[in-house]
């Protein structure tokens, strides 16, 4: 009984972190994408 009640534990906290992780990813993207046209656009005027 405590064995499955763990996993479940354990099953939902890697999804709490999988979601978490493509939040940050998702953010990445977003400021590396907005870093390279600032950058575009300082070169090119």
């Amino acid at each position: 009984m405590n064995k499955i009640k763990k996993t479940i534990y354990i099953g939902s906290y890697q999804k709490i972190l999988i979601t978490f992780a493509n939040k940050i990813k998702r953010i990445y993207e977003k400021v590396f994408v907005y870093s390279i046209c600032c950058r575009l656009s300082g070169l090119m005027p």
